[in-house]
């Protein structure tokens, strides 16, 4: 869900009030008419009556009260957070209510014979290997064995589930959504609706109920204090449920018998919640999308700014370096001058070639290999002060 916090201010939202049914002016901020009449009345604001749009509808003139004045510690205006749910295409919307539509007319009806005849081959592949299954946890009917429907009931109530199973199978496959087993020993069944795969399934409800001590388990009770005995006794009920097991955020996932009704007359219902399924499963993964790409992009910006704070690093390092490297051409350039002067004061000259007069030189040359301001001048594109650390390798070159 996308959260984003709102100023509604309460001349504006007064105005709004009474210039639209409060249903439809909810869902613009994203909330409920009973929270934005909640909202209203922490405002002090006036409320149509029940009938007010239907009487305005046909045509009756009706007067409404106007904001009351505000008093002493009353709100001008409330911060909210609405909830806006993941956007849903209209075209999508409207396929989908024409859809479920559908699975409303009675020549649509799908119906489950008395008898199984002429099984569809996953059913029948099911009943063949779910016969020769032995009961397992709590009485219910297991085999590992691929292709297996996710059928899970006991031996009497396995016709049943098998006769709607077949009529589902049928129904989903008519309709365009094709059924697929599990290629594993697990035993899954999935429908394509609306090109997402769904996880169904059908089980029978187990129902437990505390466990009473037989005469025989007193008795080694007695002899053994450590032996460990059931605290629950299960019992399968006969009450079978379709079940969606892929989470769809707010759809709807189970239907099952009732004390009225039986499964058998839920199957276009099951249908239609696989669509509704089906619809909220891309929204969700088309909000999960948006999700990663703006968790990409907050990557990716706190990348270049950690790649720019780098830069300025190498930068200022650099920038130190050369105002060292200038501070430090200045000093020798003062002490080769006054050695010169010291030299000058006692042997009034400096004699050409000599050992001294190379030293000078010399000395001179690494001030100017050390001074970045000669280098300025030498190539006056680049900046004085060097963005990169390698122009400060060029600072040190001989020249």
């Amino acid at each position: 869900m996308v959260q984003e916090r709102m100023c509604l201010k309460r001349d504006e939202l007064y105005e709004q009030v009474w210039s639209q049914p409060m249903i439809e002016l909810a869902k613009q901020y994203g909330l409920s008419d009973v929270g934005l009449a909640k909202i209203c009345r922490k405002l002090r604001i006036p409320l149509p009556g029940r009938g007010y749009w239907a009487k305005l509808k046909a045509g009756k003139i009706l007067p409404h009260p106007s904001l009351p004045p505000l008093k002493e510690n009353d709100l001008a205006e409330v911060t909210v957070t609405m909830l806006e749910p993941p956007p849903v295409e209209p075209q999508t919307l409207t396929e989908t209510e024409r859809l479920i539509a559908l699975e409303n007319l009675p020549e649509n009806l799908i119906v489950v014979e008395p008898t199984l005849s002429s099984p569809h081959p996953h059913v029948a592949r099911t009943r063949k290997w779910l016969r020769l299954a032995e009961p397992g946890d709590y009485g219910l009917l297991h085999s590992r064995e691929q292709g297996c429907l996710a059928v899970h009931v006991g031996p009497r109530s396995l016709n049943r589930a098998l006769r709607i199973m077949d009529a589902l199978i049928k129904g989903l496959e008519a309709r365009g959504y094709p059924v697929a087993t599990q290629a594993s020993d697990e035993r899954a069944t999935t429908a394509t609706v609306l090109g997402t795969p769904l996880e169904i399934e059908l089980r029978e409800q187990v129902t437990q109920t505390p466990h009473k001590l037989t005469p025989a388990e007193k008795a080694e009770q007695k002899r053994n204090a450590w032996l460990y005995l059931p605290k629950y006794d299960h019992h399968l009920s006969g009450q079978l449920t379709l079940g969606i097991k892929t989470w769809c955020d707010g759809a709807r996932c189970n239907w099952a018998d009732g004390k009225k009704q039986r499964l058998e007359h839920c199957l276009n219902a099951f249908i239609a919640g696989l669509i509704q399924a089906a619809v909220r499963k891309q929204a969700q993964e088309l909000e999960w999308q948006r999700e990663r790409q703006r968790r990409e992009e907050e990557r990716r910006q706190r990348e270049e700014q950690e790649r720019i704070r780098r830069e300025e690093e190498v930068r200022f390092q650099a920038l130190e370096q050369e105002v060292t490297n200038w501070q430090r051409a200045k000093q020798i350039r003062a002490y080769v001058e006054a050695v010169r002067q010291a030299v000058v004061e006692f042997n009034d000259a400096i004699e050409a070639g000599s050992e001294l007069d190379h030293w000078l030189v010399w000395a001179l040359k690494q001030a100017d290999r050390l001074d970045p301001l000669l280098h300025v001048t030498r190539n006056q594109s680049r900046a004085p002060f060097s963005s990169t650390a390698g122009a400060v390798s060029q600072n040190v070159e001989a020249p």
